[in-house]
């Protein structure tokens, strides 16, 4: 289908096809790296970036009809024949004024409203269009780094994949093992300090970020809960995303570990990561290891009843297809694997294989995509794959 339409449509694909630079500060849209640095007129006179991201995804075919045998299992949304609407989001981040204040203090922000389909049947469904984003960030750049505090609804910096934007990463959604073990989002603080090394459009980065987050409700209804976390990774270029227009190189390197505490369970975790692109060619990997032990209380049942070890891994490889300057085709493969009880051998033990590609910005800030999700629970044999087309627009302006 691609090819095809790579055959019919070549045309569309011309100068006009590739988006001005109205690059996101933060926010949904923007890849959780180091701290955007604004420019002297961003700093004096403020920006702002407007944005609005829609996906809707068309099942063409999948083998999971029967509802007697339908299995529950992660990874699968049991979607039938159709389309959904799995992501429809609108917001705004930018730079605030400084106009005369001295030094190089900036302060960005960023703020989202949206809705998104659940994962899978077993995340938990809200229709209600929900607070997304919601952060302010204070950064002071020097030579040598950048020191920044964020406070608000934001990422928790703790993996690689999950915290890659879902309008850049393949198949718009990450891998079962991020999705279900890898912390999304909580209202919290962020401390943050770079180290650069080097000059030049891609020095090397060192960065280490720690925070602690309310990581259930935003409004801290859900009970006590803390998440505590640190991140510490190396990077040369973009390490948080999977393809370059330019053609530019990138490595990436990351660790992390978090500690959850929730009424009756504590959660503790380990994570490493690579991202590795030479100009058309991306790989990435990533590791989570996670010990969830329950808690005597008389607030909740704990959610197990002896400590429980859980695994969770990611292998994924894609490519860039240069059609006309931001145009182009990422191809891509994933594989990820989500134990829930490594002592066990359970419908808890999942692997999840995605093919398929993306023509990036076909029209602009349009992508059109298709392909193939093998679903393997291991320890059953009820046929469970999917053929899927995706489209995604995400119109923006810059104020």
């Amino acid at each position: 289908m691609i090819a095809l339409l790579f055959a019919t449509t070549s045309a569309l694909a011309a100068d006009d096809a590739e988006p001005k630079e109205n690059r996101a500060v933060g926010g949904s849209l923007a890849g959780w790296g180091d701290v955007p640095l604004a420019t002297d007129e961003e700093r004096t006179n403020g920006m702002t970036h407007l944005w609005a991201q829609i996906q809707v995804w068309g099942t063409v075919w999948d083998q999971d009809v029967d509802a007697q045998a339908d299995p529950a299992t992660y990874g699968d949304p049991e979607a039938d024949a159709g389309f959904a609407l799995n992501r429809a989001r609108f917001g705004m981040d930018g730079f605030v004024p400084m106009h005369a204040l001295g030094g190089r203090h900036q302060v960005d922000y960023a703020i989202a409203l949206g809705l998104a389909a659940p994962y899978d049947v077993l995340t938990e469904e809200d229709t209600d269009v929900q607070l997304v984003d919601g952060f302010g960030r204070w950064a002071l750049p020097t030579d040598m780094g950048t020191t920044s505090l964020s406070v608000g609804m934001q990422r928790v910096p703790f993996g690689r994949e999950n915290n890659i934007s879902s309008a850049t990463i393949p198949f718009q959604e990450s891998g079962v093992a991020s999705n279900w073990m890898a912390p999304s989002r909580g209202v919290g603080v962020v401390a943050g300090q770079s180290l650069r090394f080097g000059e030049g459009e891609q020095p090397v980065t060192i960065l280490a970020r720690v925070g602690g987050f309310q990581p259930g409700d935003p409004f801290g209804t859900d009970g006590p809960q803390m998440l505590f976390d640190g991140r510490l990774e190396l990077s040369i270029g973009d390490t948080y995303t999977t393809w370059n227009k330019d053609l530019k190189s990138a490595l990436g390197v990351g660790g992390a570990a978090l500690m959850r505490s929730e009424p009756g369970t504590t959660v503790s975790s380990v994570e490493g990561d690579l991202l590795a692109r030479y100009k058309v060619v991306t790989l990435v990997g990533e590791v989570i290891a996670s010990t969830v032990s329950p808690v005597d209380t008389d607030i909740q049942q704990p959610g197990v009843v002896e400590q429980t070890h859980q695994l969770g891994w990611t292998a994924m490889l894609s490519g860039w297809i240069p059609v006309r300057k931001a145009s182009g085709i990422e191809p891509a493969v994933r594989l990820s694997s989500y134990d829930d009880a490594t002592a066990l051998e359970s419908s808890g033990d999942v692997m999840i294989l995605h093919g398929g590609a993306t023509w990036r910005n076909l029209l602009p800030r349009t992508d059109l995509g298709a392909g193939y999700v093998h679903r393997a629970e291991l320890h059953t044999e009820v046929p469970n794959d999917t053929v899927r087309l995706w489209v995604q627009v995400r119109p923006d302006a810059r104020l």
